[in-house]
């Protein structure tokens, strides 16, 4: 898998859409294979470097920073007759379901 990221920003008064934005690592293991072949040497072939690296990734699960929410609905104590109506959160950061 490629995950190919963009840091480049948007002028105020545009947009970008995004056909897709690839969320952080999951907890998990993972593991890190590399491969380097050097070829058309004077000497000769020389055998491939080949490398693994595993390493654990831990993350938060099941909650939600109160810092990365921008608003809720309906708001935060609020009484009302809201049985009819989708609750919803908006998040700070875009790469938030």
């Amino acid at each position: 898998m490629t995950i190919k990221t963009s840091n480049s920003s948007v002028s105020p008064g545009n947009i970008r859409f995004l056909s897709a934005v690839h969320p952080p690592l999951a907890s998990g293991s993972y593991t890190v294979k590399g491969t380097q072949q050097i070829n058309n040497l004077e000497q000769g072939g020389v055998d491939p470097y080949i490398s693994n690296q595993s390493f654990f990734v831990t993350a938060p699960q099941f909650t939600i920073d109160p810092s990365s929410i921008h608003s809720v609905y309906p708001p935060k104590g609020q009484t009302g007759n809201y049985y009819k109506q989708m609750p919803f959160i908006v998040f700070n950061r875009f790469a938030l379901p």
